[in-house]
């Protein structure tokens, strides 16, 4: 991980001062590589607060993790080193992830999967988002799974069902501070919500039902971001507000060149 991070950041300097809409593409690789490597970084911490059998099968999740995060990272730089002032001769770490990604590691992984009967590490999610994803994942089994199938194959529009329910959850209020009628705490930025909401809503569909936290969870970060204190109270307030009840006020957000969003009622 060392490797590649540095190999990231000799990428990254090479680009420093660029006119950021000259090089969208190596800016969106690198952004990207990033995320997966600050994720890689994590899972490769999780091990040490296991024990027993727990800590195995968390080293190995956190290899095979680690290494799609490098291979990754290697590919992209690999496909135009010369974008980012690399030469092929710099990728490097060929031999671990040729270990970690090959195909006797990861029957490997997934037998041990097999003998845990499916059950995946523990994840340390605290009370009360533990509730959150458990009431959501009852939901995508009960109401999105049995649905999912005819709304992809016959590309029907989202049925009421599914989202009057997920209204009635306050689903679109998630991303919404609380002072304005949504979920969100006010005195702390917490994603975590919305990301276990939209996991499990999207184990059902993720067009018939995940995507659907988006929407709202973008308008609000651009209002709260760019707005004023008008939009705040009518736009999220709304939004929240019902959310919860039965009206039918729901975010539309469209993002442009200027990062301009609007909001349709």
């Amino acid at each position: 991980m060392a490797d590649a991070t540095a190999l990231f950041e000799r990428a990254r300097g090479h680009l420093a001062g660029r006119d950021v809409d000259a090089v969208q593409m190596e800016a969106y690789d690198l952004a990207l590589s990033w995320a997966e490597l600050r994720a890689a970084g994590v899972a490769l911490d999780a091990p040490a607060a296991a024990s027993g059998d727990e800590t195995a099968f968390e080293r190995q999740l956190a290899d095979l993790f680690c290494a799609e995060a490098i291979a990754n990272l290697r590919n992209r730089l690999g496909a135009r080193p010369s974008a980012f002032g690399l030469d092929v001769a710099a990728l490097g770490a060929a031999h671990f992830v040729g270990y970690a990604l090959s195909p006797a590691t990861l029957s490997g992984v997934g037998e041990a999967l097999r003998q845990r009967q499916g059950r995946l590490p523990a994840d340390g999610i605290d009370g009360d988002h533990a509730l959150m994803r458990e009431t959501f994942r009852r939901f995508a089994e009960e109401q999105v799974m049995p649905l999912a199938e005819s709304i992809h194959r016959n590309d029907t529009m989202i049925p009421d069902a599914i989202i009057d329910g997920l209204r009635q959850l306050g689903c679109f209020g998630l991303s919404v501070p609380a002072r304005y009628g949504g979920l969100q705490p006010d005195d702390a930025d917490d994603s975590l919500g919305m990301v276990l909401v939209t996991e499990e809503l999207s184990r059902g569909s993720l067009g018939a039902a995940g995507s659907l936290v988006t929407r709202p969870e973008i308008m609000a970060r651009a209002v709260l971001e760019g707005g004023t204190s008008h939009g705040f109270r009518c736009r999220l307030g709304g939004v929240a507000c019902h959310a919860r009840q039965s009206g039918r006020r729901t975010a539309l957000a469209s993002v442009r060149r200027q990062d301009v969003v609007y909001v349709r009622r």
